[in-house]
């Protein structure tokens, strides 16, 4: 791992000046040159060379032809920088002793100083001649800066102007950067104040250009000329005013690291990292004076008829060139006023050309939508301008209706800002309202809904939210304008991706194109996993101010589908845990509701659903009451379902037995923590509230009624309502009450000393009620059996346990109610009870030959089926 680790480390540190594809070709091109045109170490100057190397030039621009427009420009840096490294200049340091450069020294014949200028003009590598200038160390640079300046002669006069202006500005970004290389202070002083003279001699094209160039020029054209280089020394001043104020950082970029080299040789000053020494800022200031004078110089020589034609020679379609110098002159003005250690007295002349430009918003505000557009357009302008005139544009609301400007709009997108977006739905709105109809995505410009959606990308989560807030307050909760084709498709895409995080960004926007589809989806989503359900709580109570305006809504419509959902109790339970919405309005506003509506309906699977959703939340909370300040009333509320839910012979099912288990269970478990903290006046309201229900039901409440020193009665004791005196009146409590009781509950009667004797001849009874009502009990009493079968393994047997005789009397009834068993429930009743039978007759040993005879003739006259084939097998082995 560690080698690996090496080998990525050597390619994050790969040398920016690795071998280009061009650098072979070149080097055949100007080995061609060299022997067979002219040898290089006879070019001294351009003069009388001219022939030459115009076709060295045109032979470097076939090689290189089409670089300028290939995606990797840094080859033109490379390219540049190989030229300049290849050049006769002599330096204090020697060149090969830097990995980063040593392979491409020396591989092509070396070129003059001279001709290598030339080059660079010809070839248009103005940009990366001037980045070599600022960026490589000084001692290098240096040398090109004469050569560069001697060329001067050799161009067109506005050309010149251009050069100049950014070899200053090289020269002065370079003087910035000394301190960031150690370096002796005298050979620093000679550097200086040869930087300082080289800039003196570009400086003098602006006092006496040559004459020869402007020969046949007309006056206007002077005109023309003189501003122009006016416009050159004021963006200079400005510039170095920029250097001097905000020093350069050691730190360069990227783009820039290929002139750092010769780092061991010249090293880097690390206790320099920002500021100017006194040398250096000495020369910069100097520097900066010299340009003033010469600003001067050129302004004193600008008359009324120069001033007046500037306004008739345009810089672009948008600007003339007096407003522009205007501008530049007013901004060096105030630069000075900041500056008063540059007093200088072109103050007073520039105040005679200064113009006190227009602020960006006025020239927005005045600007025409052909102006605004081709701003936008425009590759000149940074980020925060660009927003400002797509703002401008967007408050002009006739290019909502016209494809072009909306075009544009749509190609710049990541450029628009939040409130971009609601002037937008504003327009959105306003088109609904004059049209007084719904509207859909068809009535709008295509392009609209295209720029909203790109639109998007640009916001933050809180952003996209208050976005879609504002769209639903317009629109409405169920809003689908800006709803895109195949979303339902691309929902259920996001859906499958988002089993274990949710993406809020991708949640958010999808909502912005139909939230109320997209809240459904996730919430039918989160009833079919843990972890989707948790998915859903969290996202939800992170926007609450979101989520809360489509939950209710949501929890009441899975109340009418998605109750039978395996994970629906669990989403409810985190819900309520969550606490998305306030728990007061959760139980008010949904529980409540769905609770008294499933009542009235008779619907019991979303109360099942409900109940243990509570159950979830009852058994999770153990110290505190459980339902805060509306413990009460969800108690009762619990009560009622109870109440309401008891069966009775013929209307038992598995479904009524769960809720009733269910509720009981709440019940109890609410009162663990809500009985020993209840006040009087809300035990006597509970009391009152259930005082109307089936006492099988008030059983669970009756401690909210007792007094401080009283003890609860027994769950028989509770359901007498007198005494039972014989052996008839206590057979038909037991049947009034056990049929309608859980397993747990008719396991309390026969623990009763009063009932126990009498439970199996009860359930011989009740075999003969329910042949008399016939199918519609059979549920129950199969209910009622596998009770039975319980009440024989934990009462009723451990009671005959050491008495044979009553444990074969046990026996014998036994078999008498399973031999009376309904016939359509007769096989699986035996299979069940055919083991807890044999554990009774197992308690009745030692059988005597009578007894045992008895039972086998018994068994032997009742219905064959596969429990009884088991019972005799085993009972044989007695």
């Amino acid at each position: 791992m560690r080698d690996i680790n090496d080998v990525l480390k050597l390619f994050a540190n790969e040398y920016n000046m690795d071998y280009c594809r061009h650098f072979d070709r070149i080097k055949s091109s100007l080995e061609y040159c060299n022997r067979h045109l002219k040898n290089f170490e006879k070019i001294h100057f351009r003069g009388g060379n001219e022939t030459v190397i115009d076709e060295i030039i045109s032979k470097l621009e076939e090689d290189i032809k089409g670089l300028a427009y290939v995606e990797n420009a840094h080859d033109l840096q490379k390219i540049t920088f190989f030229l300049v490294l290849n050049t006769d200049a002599t330096y204090k340091y020697d060149l090969k002793s830097d990995q980063q450069i040593c392979h491409v020294l020396g591989i092509v014949p070396q070129i003059p100083k001279c001709l290598l200028i030339s080059i660079v003009w010809g070839l248009k590598l103005d940009k990366s001649f001037y980045e070599c200038l600022s960026y490589t160390p000084s001692w290098f640079s240096i040398q090109f800066i004469e050569p560069a300046a001697a060329s001067m002669k050799h161009l067109e006069p506005y050309d010149v102007l251009d050069k100049i202006e950014n070899l200053v500005t090289a020269v002065f970004t370079n003087i910035c950067r000394m301190n960031f290389r150690q370096i002796d202070v005298v050979t620093a002083k000679i550097i200086l104040n040869k930087f300082y003279d080289h800039t003196m001699e570009l400086l003098r094209q602006f006092y006496t250009p040559d004459i020869e160039k402007f020969s046949d020029w007309p006056k206007r054209e002077f005109f023309k000329y003189s501003g122009f280089a006016i416009r050159h020394i004021l963006k200079m001043v400005l510039f170095c005013f920029d250097r001097l104020e905000y020093p350069l950082k050691r730190k360069v970029e990227d783009e820039y690291r290929i002139y750092e080299i010769c780092t061991d040789v010249s090293p880097i000053n690390e206790e320099n990292q920002d500021g100017y020494s006194d040398a250096v800022r000495d020369i910069l200031n100097k520097i900066l004076i010299a340009l003033l004078n010469t600003l001067q110089y050129n302004v004193m020589l600008v008359t009324i008829d120069v001033f007046m034609h500037w306004a008739e020679e345009d810089v672009n379609p948008e600007l003339t060139l007096q407003a522009d110098i205007g501008s530049y002159a007013y901004r060096v003005l105030a630069r000075m006023a900041t500056n008063r250690q540059f007093g200088h007295d072109v103050e007073n002349h520039l105040k005679f050309i200064a113009i006190e430009p227009k602020t960006l918003k006025e020239t927005i505000r005045e600007a025409s939508i052909g102006d605004i557009l081709r701003k936008i357009e425009s590759e000149e302008i940074d980020k925060k301008e660009k927003q400002l005139w797509l703002d401008e544009l967007l408050t002009r609301t006739v290019i909502f209706n016209n494809d072009e400007c909306l075009e544009t709009v749509s190609t710049c997108a990541q450029f628009l800002s939040f409130n971009n977006c609601i002037q937008i739905l504003d327009y959105v709105k306003i088109i609904k309202t004059e049209t007084e109809d719904d509207i859909s995505m068809g009535d709008m410009n295509e392009w609209i809904p295209t720029i909203l959606t790109k639109a998007l990308d640009n916001f933050k989560a809180d952003q996209l939210i208050e976005l879609i807030l504002y769209e639903i307050r317009h629109f409405g909760k169920d809003v689908t304008f800006f709803q895109w084709e195949q979303f339902e498709q691309r929902c259920t895409v996001f859906f499958n991706k988002s089993v274990e995080n949710i993406d809020l960004k991708a949640f958010l926007k999808l909502c912005f194109e139909n939230p109320e589809c997209v809240w459904q989806k996730f919430f039918n989503e989160a009833c079919t996993s843990q972890q989707q359900a948790k998915n859903f709580c969290t996202l939800a109570s992170g926007i609450k101010k979101f989520s809360t305006l489509y939950l209710l809504d949501l929890l009441y419509s899975s109340f009418l589908s998605n109750y039978d959902e395996k994970f629906y109790p669990h989403l409810l339970f985190e819900i309520h845990e969550a606490e998305i919405i306030d728990k007061n309005a959760f139980f008010k506003n949904f529980v409540y509701k769905v609770v008294s509506e499933s009542l009235d309906s008779q619907r019991y699977v979303p109360l099942l659903a409900i109940l243990k959703a509570l159950s979830m939340i009852v058994h999770k909370t153990k110290s505190v009451p459980v339902f805060g300040g509306i413990t009460a009333p969800v108690v009762v509320m619990i009560g009622q379902i109870l109440d309401q839910c008891r069966w009775d012979l013929v209307t038992y099912s598995d479904l009524h037995d769960e809720i009733v288990r269910l509720s009981i269970d709440c019940i109890q478990m609410t009162n663990k923590t809500f009985l020993p903290v209840a006040i009087v006046k809300v035990k006597e309201w509970i009391s009152n509230k259930v005082g109307t229900f089936r006492p099988l039901t008030q059983y669970y409440f009756q401690k909210y009624s007792l007094a401080a020193n009283e003890q609860p009665k027994t769950f028989d004791e509770f359901l007498r309502a007198g005494p039972l005196d014989d052996d008839i009146s206590i057979e038909k409590f037991l049947i009034k009450n056990y049929v309608r009781c859980t397993m747990k509950e008719t396991e309390w009667l026969a623990r009763s000393e009063i009932l126990r004797p009498h439970i199996s001849n009860m359930i011989l009874l009740l075999e003969s009620l329910v042949s008399d009502i016939g199918e519609s009990a059979i549920k129950n009493f199969r209910h009622s059996i596998m009770n039975y079968a319980n009440i024989v393994n934990k009462v009723l047997l451990p009671d005959v346990e050491n008495d044979a005789e009553k444990a074969a009397e046990l026996g014998f009834k036994i078999l008498k109610i399973l031999s009376d068993t309904p016939a359509c429930i007769y096989e699986d009743i035996f299979m069940n009870f055919h083991a807890t039978l044999l554990d009774v007759f197992e308690k009745s040993k030692p059988l005597n030959e009578e007894q045992k005879q008895k039972i086998k003739d018994f068994v032997g006259s009742m219905i064959n089926c596969k429990g009884k084939a088991i019972f005799v097998q085993k009972f044989e082995e007695f």
